[in-house]
């Protein structure tokens, strides 16, 4: 999911800039056309407002009036929409740590010992995070637990977001986004750890001049990956609230990883390219394999949240996306995962951006949620589970299992466990 909004010192007040709704709810200033706005932005050295976690800084340091007026701006630039139809499901919780934005199933202890893998990290009050284990023995209760992480730099601050795992030349690798110390400054880096039954081994890391605002990762057969970017000046509000096209995703080579101290981003320039651009806030990513599940089919698929759009490009040999389509459309979309052997895709939904930015500076509000399950050959969709956030907000993800679904969130302290209507 984008990131957090704060305004900084120094910076004009919300409430200057007239806004009007065009015909498709976007709101520019009065006196400029949208490209007139890109071409001046693109010449500021800093962003007009931050937008760049998920907490409004404005509250912590008083300013209300700030965060009142950004709240109401943001909600006519977004707007919002109403929940589609979706089956009855019976949920349960599964408490783990603060923050589960994005998980992923481990199979690597085989599969009588199946578990998700969480990546949790407390954004309002920007704390370290952690990678929970839940265990998907039911005999269990779906117990969770922090996973030891073993060898790390010495210093790194752990702020995970997206993750992936893969099998990769016999190692069960896992893939993670940390963001550092600072939510708007901090040093970008991928971490990659072998996973153990009982912990993590640290292998390395990559850093990119290319990663701007990292959001998700997919992980190749190679080991080679990408990344997407959500914006490209991290903490660009009117980046985001005007759907400027300025976000990528970037293809790093398995040979980026290095081992040792974190890495630089000058160090990995020959091994990491921008792979797609233009995108309108680049969110999850996801590649899809080859019909044996251990190599790739050549297609790769990317939603965006401000775009509204899951994209499907082609990868040609250097690692560049091209011959980009747009499969589905739906608000603020969310991260991805493959589902009925690789032909459909669920994708997270936020329908209604004012409603999760109040649940943003405040997890009693409420932001609903909707998770769709996408047919890749022919973009038909269906709302497979849509709740308007009191049974749980802001959900960033979702994945089938045993007939049963499981969701991810970008705040409160638990994931939800559906079983599936029918099963």
């Amino acid at each position: 999911m984008f990131g957090w909004l704060r305004m900084r010192k120094n910076q004009l007040p919300v409430n200057e800039y007239l806004i009007r709704q065009d015909a498709r709810g976007s709101g520019v200033p009065v006196s400029w056309t949208k490209a007139q706005l890109e071409s001046t932005l693109k010449r500021l050295s800093q962003p007009f407002f931050n937008f760049t976690g998920f907490r409004f800084n404005s509250v912590r340091q008083g300013r209300t009036r700030g965060l009142i007026a950004c709240t109401a701006l943001i909600g006519l630039l977004f707007g919002c929409a109403s929940l589609p139809e979706a089956p009855e499901n019976q949920c349960q919780r599964i408490p783990v740590g603060p923050g589960p934005e994005d998980f992923a199933l481990d199979l690597s202890g085989g599969p009588g010992s199946p578990r998700i893998l969480v990546s949790s990290h407390e954004r309002r009050e920007w704390q370290p995070g952690e990678i929970f284990e839940v265990d998907l023995d039911p005999g269990s209760g779906y117990a969770a637990q922090a996973l030891p992480r073993r060898g790390e730099p010495e210093g790194l601050f752990f702020a995970p977001h997206g993750m992936d795992v893969r099998e990769v030349d016999g190692q069960h690798l896992l893939y993670v986004i940390s963001h550092g110390s600072d939510e708007v400054d901090g040093a970008q880096h991928i971490l990659v750890y072998r996973i153990l039954p009982e912990a993590l081994d640290y292998l390395g890391s990559v850093a990119s001049e290319f990663f701007f605002s990292p959001n998700d990762l997919a992980i190749d057969a190679t080991g080679s990956f990408y990344v997407s970017n959500d914006s490209r000046n991290r903490g660009s509000l009117m980046e985001m609230a005007l759907s400027l096209s300025w976000s990528s995703v970037v293809h790093c080579k398995a040979s980026s990883i290095q081992p040792g101290p974190l890495a630089a981003p000058a160090s990995t320039r020959e091994d990491c390219i921008l792979a797609a651009e233009e995108l309108a806030s680049a969110n999850g990513v996801a590649i899809q394999r080859s019909p044996d599940g251990k190599g790739d089919s050549g297609t790769v698929f990317v939603s965006t949240s401000r775009g509204n759009s899951l994209y499907v490009f082609h990868r040609d040999d250097s690692g560049r996306l091209v011959d980009r389509k747009r499969i589905f459309e739906a608000p603020i979309l969310d991260n991805l995962f493959f589902v009925g052997h690789g032909q459909k895709l669920l994708v997270a939904s936020h329908p209604s951006a004012l409603a999760f930015l109040r649940h943003v500076s405040n997890g009693s509000n409420e932001s609903p949620s909707v998770i769709y399950s996408v047919q890749i050959d022919s973009g038909a969709a269906e709302a497979v589970y849509a709740n308007s956030g009191k049974e749980l907000s802001a959900a960033s993800g979702a994945f089938i299992y045993k007939e049963q679904l499981f969701i991810s969130q970008v705040f409160e302290p638990f994931l939800l466990r559906c079983q599936l209507p029918g099963q």
